[in-house]
């Protein structure tokens, strides 16, 4: 009994360490992020986006405009009767051609008294590579009616489902930047504006109230009007009162893009509309957040714990079905304290503890079982050959084989009268090849019982398995030397699966490509290995397809599909074979060129790509044609991390896109 509650207890730590070391991360964000598909609901019809969209810069002029033109819009606000504005913009720096249009601008959010502004954490440019807090102009902060800070969190696959509900530097501490608006916009018009300004502050910038982020949907979802339309009284008016206004920034290259659980198929969320989620969440409650520290022990306690004590109580089948009980009960209530309290924790570390909990138990039950056999000296044979393992015993003086049973026998391909008058070993390193260096079984049998990682194991017939070996030594009473009881357990099944379920994990299901993750543990490998070696060399390529949404949406998502794989194939068919090739999301691709030795070889590579891709494919007897812009980033001249790198790349390729598509260029600066 008291081994069962030690390997329970231990369990149970395992699982708590996997979760508090995040051990497990990149699996617990995928159960996450189809469990956040529970959650869902329409976004609030009391929020509205003023967009700074293609629409409004055509009609406005080249970007960044004068701050008369955004008191303008603000005096237009007040007028509709909005409830707060938030303007997510940056205003750090004066305007230096029209230095009355800041004066301007603040007396315009002064009428309106309900402005909110952002702080942004920007690299601080020492040495220490810290962030600082950038703030607005001193005028304008002292004109909002509160400041809130825009920061997110990047989980380690790049995608956004966090946020913190304050943020700042030393004792200056910010609400984020939708709870001060929704603050503003549930109070009074304030008489006195309680904006923070004055010096910044030193010291690191810290958070505090993490919580994930319930997205009430991806890019376009929330109710948007054109900034320009609303400033000149085109559009907004009656439908924009009483509602909380963001303003901020839509088109694509002038801000940053967020991936998010929400993203798929619809591309990066922009700032402003993740803001719009991030208040919408604020605005219903509860938030979602992890266990406290101290309850996480309680999923173990209960879900890793009970069932691994429960099993002395079993036979194995039952022991299975205590297994999956326990498997299935850690997902359920995963699920509920989800969507009935806003609690999350992900069951992975439980799953994991629990699934290598059963192969120990049953060893160690079979090990018992045959030391109860063998201590009564009933060596009942029967047994052994019933057992679904193969099972052999040695002798441990020469490691000759004694026993076998009709289990080892079909897995080895040796029959009993040929198998007995041979060594172990010899018979192992025949069968396993190099992969037997484990000597006499009863060498490791009184050193742990287990060989520490699966055999892969071949027999004369041509089957092929993976074992893994087990071994405890039988002392008999009546003084005959020891023996060696010897366990093959067939894994095969288990190790494939483990395989197939990290190769799912790390490759795009309609393609077969390399998928984000996987790319981007390539890429930090490549700039890894780039730093080391002076000289080194790699592109990475941005690839968007012209004309693939008209397929997509002309003919159907079957055609889509197709093109996809077609595409996929053309692309891997002219890149070197130590090149990277993954699908990063939609009609999106990234290529990288490891290795290059000149930069111009990057450029060979995108030319032979277009040239490849100029005949069109035959799709149910339709020939569909799509062409690539390709954007180009170098390493190390357009960066030394794999963020700036893709970035690069993109913003390269959308100068592509704006200039006649079906091309390709390097990023310029």
């Amino acid at each position: 009994m008291f081994r069962n509650i030690l390997m329970a207890l231990l369990f149970s730590i395992l699982a708590l360490a996997l979760q508090r070391l995040g051990a497990l991360e990149r699996i617990d964000n995928l159960i996450y992020d189809r469990a956040s598909g529970l959650l869902f609901h329409p976004a609030s019809e009391d929020i509205a986006i003023v967009a700074i969209d293609d629409r409004s810069l055509a009609r406005l002029g080249r970007w960044p405009w004068s701050r008369r033109i955004h008191a303008s819009l603000l005096d237009r606000l007040a007028r509709a009767g909005v409830r707060a504005v938030g303007m997510d913009i940056i205003f750090a720096e004066p305007e230096r051609e029209d230095p009355e249009a800041d004066k301007l601008l603040a007396e315009a959010m002064l009428r309106n008294g309900r402005v909110v502004l952002p702080v942004f954490p920007e690299l601080s440019g020492e040495s220490s590579g810290g962030l600082k807090a950038s703030l607005p102009l001193p005028q304008l902060a002292r004109a909002a009616a509160a400041l809130g800070h825009d920061d997110v969190a990047y989980a380690i696959d790049g995608v956004v489902r966090e946020a913190y509900l304050e943020a700042g530097i030393g004792s200056q501490r910010w609400d984020s930047f939708p709870l001060a608006i929704l603050q503003v916009g549930q109070q009074a018009r304030p008489e006195e504006s309680p904006g923070q300004s004055g010096p910044v502050p030193t010291g690191k910038w810290t958070r505090g109230g993490r919580f994930l982020i319930p997205f009430a949907g991806g890019p376009g979802h929330f109710r948007q009007f054109s900034y320009v339309d609303v400033l000149r009284g085109e559009a907004g008016g009656a439908e924009l009162r009483g509602k909380i206004v963001l303003v901020g920034v839509t088109a694509k290259g002038l801000g940053p893009g967020f991936v998010t659980p929400v993203s798929a198929g619809a591309g990066h969320m922009s700032g402003v509309e993740l803001n719009a989620n991030i208040l919408d969440a604020l605005s219903r409650g509860p938030l979602i957040v992890g266990l406290a520290r101290g309850w996480d022990v309680l999923p173990a306690a209960v879900f890793v714990f009970a069932p691994v004590w429960g099993y002395r109580l079993c036979r194995p089948r039952q022991a299975l079905l205590v297994l999956a009980a326990g498997l299935s009960a850690a997902g359920a209530a995963s699920l509920a304290l989800l969507v009935s309290l806003g609690y999350w924790f992900s069951p992975a570390s439980l799953w994991l503890a629990l699934a290598l909990s059963y192969p120990l138990w049953s060893w160690r039950h079979l090990d018992l079982a045959a030391r109860s056999l063998v201590a009564e000296r009933k060596h009942n044979l029967a047994t052994l050959n019933s057992m679904g393992e193969a099972v052999f015993v040695v002798d441990s003086a020469s490691g000759v084989v004694e026993h076998l049973n009709p289990a080892a026998e079909r897995m080895t391909g040796f029959a009993r009268a040929e198998a007995r008058v041979r060594r172990f070993g010899d018979l192992m390193a025949e069968l396993c090849g190099d992969q037997w260096s484990a000597g006499l079984p009863f060498e490791w049998a009184n050193t742990g019982g287990r060989l520490a990682k699966p055999v892969f194991l071949a027999n004369h017939s041509g089957e092929a398995y993976t074992v893994q070996f087990s071994a405890s030594p039988i002392r008999e009473a009546h003084g005959h030397g020891p023996r060696i009881l010897v366990v093959l357990s067939d894994i095969s099944e288990t190790h494939q699966a483990g395989r197939r379920w990290t190769y799912l994990a790390t490759h795009d299901a309609l393609t077969q490509l390399p998928n984000r993750a996987l790319l981007q543990d390539r890429l930090a490998q490549a700039v890894a290995d780039g730093q080391r070696e002076a000289a080194a060399c790699f592109a990475v390529c941005f690839i968007d397809l012209d004309g693939f949404k008209k397929i997509n949406d002309g003919i159907g998502h079957a055609a889509g599909d197709f093109v996809l794989q077609e595409v996929a194939k053309v692309i891997k068919a002219n890149v070197r074979q130590t090149d990277t090739v993954a699908r990063w999301g939609g009609d999106e691709f990234v290529v990288l060129l490891d290795h290059l030795p000149h930069e111009e070889a990057a450029a060979a590579l995108a030319k032979k790509i277009l040239r490849a891709m100029a005949s069109p494919f035959m799709y149910q007897g339709k020939a569909l044609t799509v062409t690539p812009s390709i954007g180009i980033s170098l390493f190390p001249r357009d960066g030394d991390d794999v963020d700036a790198l893709l970035g690069k790349a993109d913003t390269a390729m959308y100068q592509v896109k704006s200039q006649g598509r079906n091309n390709f260029r390097f990023f310029m600066p």
